[in-house]
């Protein structure tokens, strides 16, 4: 996760930052960098961020709130990123600084950039798997079938299809 942070982080600054290129080479620029925006967002942020809950939370109803705390927060920062290059052009604007695209972008890659290895820093350090080791014979098949009926977001999941 660290080090996929970085790779992100590093991504980002590339794809927002082109520089002076022609179209044909912008093209090129920007197909590679998303795809290894793509490729580091997995790495670093989509698996943790789509597993960590069901391991973080056994019980049934207090997973359902941090799943709907998640998806609040993930809503508000997708807000929030959408207003970042407002936010960042009136900034400069008040500093009578230039306000092009080229420097709002520029600003914004280096705030996402923070963002990303800060937050999962945060994540590394301050978020504690549970042990969750038990003892038990897996090489049983009648063990196996006789936990499925205690798996209810199984069940759940098996009879909506």
């Amino acid at each position: 996760m660290l080090v996929g942070s970085i790779l992100l982080a590093t991504s980002v600054l590339f794809l927002f930052n082109p520089g002076s290129i022609n179209t044909s080479q912008a093209f090129w620029w920007f197909l590679s960098w998303l795809a290894a925006v793509f490729l580091f967002w997995t790495i670093a942020a989509a698996v943790p961020y789509e597993s960590l809950g069901p391991v973080l939370c056994r019980d049934y109803h207090e997973r359902t709130r941090l799943f709907a705390l998640r998806d609040g927060l993930l809503i508000s920062g997708t807000i929030m990123a959408a207003a970042t290059p407002i936010l960042i052009r009136n900034i400069l604007s008040t500093l009578e600084r230039p306000t092009d695209d080229q420097t709002v972008f520029f600003i914004m890659s280096l705030i996402y950039a923070f963002l990303i290895i800060f937050c999962c820093l945060l994540c590394v350090f301050f978020v504690k798997e549970p042990n969750t080791e038990t003892k038990h014979d897996r090489s049983k098949s009648s063990y196996n079938f006789r936990i499925i009926p205690q798996n209810r977001p199984f069940i759940v999941l098996f009879f909506s299809l």
